[in-house]
């Protein structure tokens, strides 16, 4: 994830700071990002605020500036300096932070000699300001020598540092807390997942158990209707037996009346013969 400066810095705390450096030297300084978004400053000049940067025609020489320290900030050892048109000398130091930049450290506006006022009556001329004011404006610029502007870069190096440290261990804190954030998130799913698992587990096992009973009873409904066909085929059975036992009985009893019958017929035959053969005689 892409973090920008003021999400990674204490930018309370650096400015507070910078405000008590101020207090005890003059140093006017700023922490800016890369989007050119001011996160800190103290001690910034009158002299561009109210006058250079107002004006839009002095306001392209301060651009030139912005834009000539923005494009050698790589050059910057531990910081780019230059001297504007209008006579002031900034300062600019990459703020870089696990090898990405973020912002730069801005020290300025300063001399590093005293003014020339006929210069800055000149200015005040050619870009219409109030003289008065933009003079004692000028006056205001702190003046430093070139040994106290090398012990400034010096301390601004470690203040940047000091930044780029304090940046990298709060990154460090970020990134881990997302990474707990998301391990968290992950076990949650997990959790929610092994829940969800577990209740379809439930619903399967008591859907099966219903499945059971059900067969079950259809096991034992069926058994029953075995049962049923097996008791009511062998009442069919012992029906027929009986059926089968009682025309057998039928036909030997018509075989006994057919002998009688026959025996009887005979016997009618043989009387009619014995009654014809005494009638022939007489």
């Amino acid at each position: 994830m892409d973090y920008k400066l003021e999400d990674i810095i204490d930018v309370v705390l650096f400015q507070e700071l910078q405000e008590k450096l101020n207090l005890i030297y003059s140093f006017p300084s700023a922490i800016i990002d890369n989007e050119g978004k001011i996160l800190t400053a103290v001690a910034w000049q009158d002299v561009c605020t109210k006058f250079h940067r107002v004006n839009p025609q002095s306001e392209k020489e301060c651009i030139k500036s912005d834009k000539y320290i923005t494009k050698h900030l790589a050059e910057a050892d531990p910081a780019v300096s230059y001297q504007c048109p209008h006579g002031m000398i900034d300062n600019a130091a990459p703020i870089i932070i696990d090898g990405k930049h973020l912002g730069n450290f801005f020290t300025g506006q300063f001399f590093l000699e005293n003014p020339d006022m006929d210069f800055f009556k000149r200015q005040a001329r050619i870009f219409g300001f109030d003289e008065k004011a933009y003079l004692e404006a000028v006056e205001k610029v702190p003046i430093w020598t070139k040994e106290k502007l090398n012990q400034y870069l010096d301390f601004i190096k470690g203040f940047i540092e000091l930044i780029a440290n304090v940046g990298l261990k709060n990154l460090k804190e970020i990134e881990a807390r997302a990474e707990l954030n998301r391990t968290n998130e992950e076990l949650a799913a997990s959790r929610i997942a092994a829940i969800t698992l577990m209740k379809e587990a439930v619903e399967a096992r008591n859907a099966l158990e219903i499945a059971n009973e059900k067969l079950l009873e259809e096991i034992m409904e069926r058994k029953r209707a075995e049962e049923e066909l097996k008791k009511y085929r062998d009442h069919l059975e012992t029906l027929v037996r009986e059926r089968t036992a009682e025309l057998e009985e039928k036909n030997i009893e018509l075989e006994r009346i057919n002998k009688l019958f026959v025996g009887r017929e005979l016997r009618m035959i043989e009387l009619k013969e014995r009654i014809q053969e005494l009638e022939s005689k007489h």
